[in-house]
């Protein structure tokens, strides 16, 4: 991954590598501004999701195309120069696993929990995503840290 420019609530300016400092994975999330309303339950399930399957082993980001940072429970960073869609080629509802050393592991469309589960076990699998309010084991059980 290349060393991207963003914009953050906490500091005007910030570089992806700074976010690569911290211990775990970066998950970033993408949405439009134009469409965060729609997709905002969509996206609280996700981050609920890997907040309780992953804890401190992927640390989730929302990434918007434009606007302004607020500070919200999962943290907002902004991608003013437009670097994510050119270099990696993210776009509205791209979900970017980022290994701490700089690598793309997974680059995927879509909020659905399950099937992001299944392509995230293979770096943090000793864990699992739960779907929520399946905790109580309604939805489903979890096999090799897959939800099934």
């Amino acid at each position: 991954m290349p060393d991207l420019k963003l914009w953050d609530v906490r500091q005007l300016s910030m570089r992806l590598y700074e976010l690569l400092r911290e211990p775990g994975y970066l998950l970033f999330v993408f949405v439009t501004t134009m469409r965060l309303r729609t997709d905002r339950e969509l996206l609280a399930a996700l981050m609920r999701s890997i907040n309780e399957g992953y804890g401190e082993i992927v640390r989730p980001r929302v990434g918007l195309d434009e606007g302004v940072p607020r500070a919200a429970e999962t943290p907002e960073l902004i991608d003013f120069k437009g670097q994510f869609r050119g270099k990696p080629g993210t776009e509205r509802g791209s979900v970017l696993l980022v290994r701490p050393d700089g690598y793309a592991a997974v680059h995927r469309k879509g909020f659905d929990p399950r099937p992001l589960s299944a392509a995230l076990a293979p770096w943090a699998g000793w864990l699992s995503l739960v779907t929520p309010g399946c905790a109580a084991g309604g939805c489903g059980r979890t096999e090799g840290g897959v939800l099934v």
